[in-house]
């Protein structure tokens, strides 16, 4: 069995049940939208938060908060789905190297006639593949559900599609991060931590930057603006949404091969 097959064969369990969590959560997010879609209220409820608030929650004037565009922005592309994806794409990329090889199966396998290079390869398109794989979820869920319950009421399925692409680049971006920071130096914990904070930091960047009276191209250091400046749900695909995270993602990966390759085990 391939190094890459191996890796997606030992997290086949977990995968199912983070499926599983993933469809119900845009079961229940779907299944809440007839009570909102009549509540006219909402709008300026949002309208009187402050500025740094609504970009946190991925508002946007002229999308009503109780049209289906405007909801499934805020309770699934700007929230929920995303923070999901994250925390996976995140203990995914810690787990590749620096996980394997705390636990002492990574010196195992590259006792074997094996190849820094290809683990390191096969490691991380494991990676895109889990996410790709769940992009393609979130999409699928939402077309399979959203109907039952009038939940795509004037969304743009195109929007949608990239929406769905974006939310697994993004999450792929920070896994892309844990997976260098646990190459470079071995540690799961420590891969962890600086991903998540990088997230943490960029979410509320985004929201501060998109307040704040900056120009336009400064806003663009938190990835959640590439994401969320647009609702692509409303208006349809937006480019900057997927491009900048799928040109970084690998990158950011293979800045930490030289290190890698010439460092000593643990």
């Amino acid at each position: 069995m391939t190094v890459l097959l191996r890796f997606l064969e030992d997290r086949r369990r977990s995968s199912l049940w983070w499926a599983i969590g993933v469809f119900g959560a845009i079961f229940f997010t779907m299944a809440f939208y007839p009570s909102v879609k009549d509540q006219q209220n909402l709008d300026q409820v949002l309208e009187d938060l402050p500025p740094t608030v609504q970009a946190l929650f991925g508002f946007e004037a002229g999308v009503p908060i109780n049209s289906a565009p405007g909801y499934l922005q805020l309770r699934l592309f700007a929230s929920l789905l995303t923070i999901l994806l994250l925390v996976l794409a995140i203990a995914t990329g810690a787990a590749a190297i620096g996980g394997n090889e705390e636990d002492g199966g990574l010196e195992l396998l590259l006792s074997n006639p094996v190849t820094r290079a290809r683990v390191f390869i096969s490691r991380y398109i494991a990676l895109v593949c889990v996410m790709a794989g769940y992009a393609v979820l979130l999409f699928a869920g939402i077309l399979a559900v959203g109907p039952l319950f009038g939940a795509l009421e004037r969304v743009k399925v195109d929007g949608l599609a990239v929406a769905c692409l974006g939310c697994g680049l993004i999450a792929l971006l920070h896994g892309s991060l844990a997976f260098a920071v646990g190459a470079w130096t071995g540690r799961r914990n420590l891969a962890l931590a600086t991903a998540s904070a990088v997230a943490a930091g960029g979410y509320l960047a985004q929201g501060v930057l998109s307040a704040a009276d900056v120009p336009e191209p400064l806003r663009y250091v938190s990835p959640w603006y590439w994401f969320l400046k647009d609702n692509m749900l409303a208006h349809g695909p937006n480019i900057s949404a997927w491009l900048p995270a799928l040109i970084l993602s690998p990158i950011v990966a293979v800045a930490a091969w030289p290190r890698f390759r010439g460092r000593d085990l643990h």
